[in-house]
């Protein structure tokens, strides 16, 4: 029985990784495409060709949303020329710079300077080359600005999250997933050859049962999940988990790239919401944090391990110089003016959160412990959820299209930017009603009756900082 459900949860997990997607925008495209590879002795190449000619066929008639160039910018607002050469200008709600610190003059004349005197380019490993000043100044930003005992950065988020799973997790392993995991999360488990059991969402009272059970027949074995879930919205309960965790001898992993830079009262994600930490924390630097790369924290043994075995980030040339200068310059302005941006951004959080429910498409139930940039909206069919992009995008507003198995349902994203002005957000809420769409995240709120935003003293942004470190750079 064992064996079997074990199976089961495998196949689960595989299927929600691989599985051709159920979408009519895909569909015929991924249908040719495997149809050509299924015969034996297939040609590849052929098999390609056959994607491609049903793909330009989805592109001529229109379905293709996510096809867009930017061929303006000016602050948050873009145009953009869709596949038929038709333009609009748009308020850019697809990108995920939460608190659009890539338009702050102050880190760009800073960024601008190091540019002109100091290298650009890594181009080795750092294991191989070593790494420059400006990576460890940003390692120590972070690991202070986390309150970890070590950090490490890597090429991406993506990258940091495989080479955890992959120093850490072996065959002979087992690791309890949450079921709305990023695909990078996802992918770096199968690479770890260890076995994969997935619990509902948030749930973390079937989490304990599915531990209990199969826990005892693994050597090692982990809790990996998203920090807040970048199709919801939804957080982590960290400290269910570190309480499951203690009671049976696991490791928690958790990645907090939307979170990061992004919510809670110093910014610092879901650390800032909760009592309990994670063993290993990752982050994309991407975000909200608007620069590149991806960081590890952990405490030094497991940190160690990770940058002795996470071949990811080992084989990869590490984080450019200019890119490593951008994040850590986004970071020190953050974290110099973080009461402002913080409050900037909760009231277009709440503002946005306001007008929904006028229009009873409220998504978080209170908005007051817990308020994410990230507002998430399906239909009734994927037909729906296109037209609704297509007249969104013609009335001046980008959101991020995902089709399963991005996300569970087809679904239209907008991440709310410290930028975004208000009177925009309430057209917006004006046309999220008339499509017809409606909020993802609500059937996983009562799971996240616990969230509460704990409240540490705090040292005030300018005793937090200083300028010293700034002196190496110039």
């Amino acid at each position: 029985m064992f064996a079997l459900s074990l199976r089961l949860n495998n196949f689960r997990f595989r299927k929600a990784a691989t599985g051709i997607p159920n979408s009519a925008v895909y569909k015929q495209a991924m249908a040719q495409y495997y149809l050509s590879k299924r015969s034996q002795n297939s040609d590849l190449g052929e098999a390609c060709q056959a994607f491609e000619r049903a793909y330009r066929d989805r592109c001529c008639d229109g379905d293709m949303v996510n096809d867009l160039t930017i061929v303006e910018q000016d602050g948050v607002r873009i145009k953009v020329r869709k596949q038929d050469g038709a333009e609009f200008a748009t308020l850019n709600l697809a990108t995920n710079s939460y608190q659009d610190l890539d338009l702050e003059a102050a880190p760009r004349r800073l960024l601008a300077e190091y540019a002109l005197t100091h290298a650009l380019s890594s181009c080795l490993s750092r294991k191989i080359a070593g790494q420059l000043p400006v990576h460890a100044l940003l390692e120590a930003e972070i690991r202070d600005f986390l309150g970890y005992e070590s950090c490490l950065l890597a090429t991406c988020g993506y990258i940091a999250q495989q080479a955890v799973m992959f120093a850490l997790f072996q065959k002979g392993d087992v690791i309890f997933s949450d079921e709305h995991n990023h695909s990078s999360l996802i992918d770096g488990m199968r690479l770890t050859g260890s076995d994969v059991v997935v619990y509902p969402h948030l749930d973390y009272d079937r989490l304990r049962v599915l531990v209990r059970k199969h826990r005892a027949r693994y050597n090692c074995a982990g809790i990996v999940s998203d920090g807040v879930f970048s199709a919801h919205g939804t957080m982590a309960n960290l400290d269910a988990i570190a309480a499951i965790k203690r009671d049976h001898n696991l490791l928690s992993i958790i990645d907090d790239t939307h979170g990061f830079a992004t919510i809670g009262r110093q910014a610092r994600g879901v650390l800032d919401y909760y009592e309990s930490r994670p063993d290993v924390l990752t982050a994309s630097l991407a975000k909200g944090l608007a620069g590149f790369g991806g960081v590890v924290a952990a405490s030094r043994p497991v940190l160690r391990v990770i940058d002795c075995f996470g071949r990811q980030n080992i084989n990869t040339s590490h984080l450019s110089p200019l890119v490593t200068a951008q994040s850590y310059f986004n970071l020190k302005h953050l974290r110099a003016n973080l009461t402002a941006f913080t409050a900037d951004l909760n009231q277009a959080v709440r503002f946005f959160n306001q007008e929904l429910e006028r229009k009873g498409l409220k998504q978080y139930q209170d908005a007051n412990k817990y308020a994410h940039p990230i507002f998430s909206f399906y239909g009734d069919s994927e037909a729906q959820v296109v037209e609704a992009y297509q007249l969104l995008l013609k009335n001046g507003f980008t959101g991020a299209f995902f089709p399963p198995p991005v996300a569970p349902v087809p679904t239209i994203r907008f991440s709310l930017h410290r930028k975004v002005d208000l009177e925009s957000l309430a057209r917006l809420a004006v046309l999220i009603e008339l499509s017809g769409l409606r909020p993802l995240s609500r059937e996983y709120w009562p799971r996240m009756q616990t969230v509460r935003q704990a409240q540490p003293e705090c040292a005030t942004p300018a005793d937090l900082l200083g300028d010293s470190s700034l002196a190496s750079l110039k």
